[in-house]
């Protein structure tokens, strides 16, 4: 009992900050006149995904889970595109797809193609060795990838919000301060609950006797997708 406890704690503080995180970065994103879109996947989509990070470096450095790492990270991605399907019948009158902004599909395209490479590696690593020393050759290709798909997005959202920028002057002093400290706090709940994951995940698999992949893809990868 006390470690589903400890487990549904860090949860709730993943959560609420989480919640605090896109509250904040939504505002960052009126203050600056950065597209939404760009704003969406390099500042939010990163900082929420903090979770998955720092639950992956604990689970591969101090907790010996590599399981758990990778099961966390792809379980999160899977959970993630489902949540697309609630906020579909949740958004009122029309549907999700026909408000979003195109800019997204730049995103879902790179994304695709991120997955497909991490697949591949999964699928063939073991087989054919696809390593460079302990690092996969995928590893240095999937980090330029999101890089570029970056750069982009950014040149993409800032040709088609030149009107946003210019009202940028009108903003009040101090706000866009106010919101990047509640921003770093709200950063700093996230990274301290992630770094708890992995040690509660493989106590409790060891507990009930479950494979450390299966609650890495499912418990873990849960939790750590609510900022998301």
């Amino acid at each position: 009992m006390m470690l589903w406890l400890a487990f549904a704690l860090c949860a709730t503080a993943i959560l609420v900050a989480g919640t605090r995180l896109s509250r904040e970065g939504d505002e960052i994103a009126r203050l600056t006149g950065m597209g939404g879109t760009w704003v969406g996947m390099a500042q939010l989509a990163t900082v929420t995904s903090l979770p998955e990070l720092m639950t992956g470096l604990s689970a591969v450095t101090m907790a010996g889970a590599p399981e758990v790492a990778v099961g966390d990270v792809l379980g999160s991605c899977v959970l993630n595109l489902a949540m697309i399907a609630l906020l579909d019948v949740l958004q009122r009158p029309a549907s999700v797809y026909s408000l979003a902004g195109r800019g997204h599909i730049l995103g879902t395209a790179f994304g695709a193609l991120m997955l497909a490479l991490v697949g591949g590696a999964l699928l063939l690593g073991h087989q054919f060795g696809m390593a460079m020393l302990h690092l996969s050759l995928v590893t240095p290709v999937s980090v330029l990838l999101y890089l570029f798909a970056t750069h982009t997005i950014f040149h993409y959202e800032r040709a088609q919000h030149v009107d946003e920028r210019a009202a940028v002057l009108a903003v009040p002093p101090g706000a866009l301060r106010r919101a990047l400290i509640g921003y770093g706090l709200a950063v700093a709940v996230v990274v301290g609950a992630a770094v708890a994951l992995p040690f509660l995940a493989v106590r409790i698999a060891l507990a009930l006797g479950w494979t450390q992949g299966f609650v890495g893809t499912s418990l873990v990868a849960m939790t750590s997708a609510c900022p998301s």
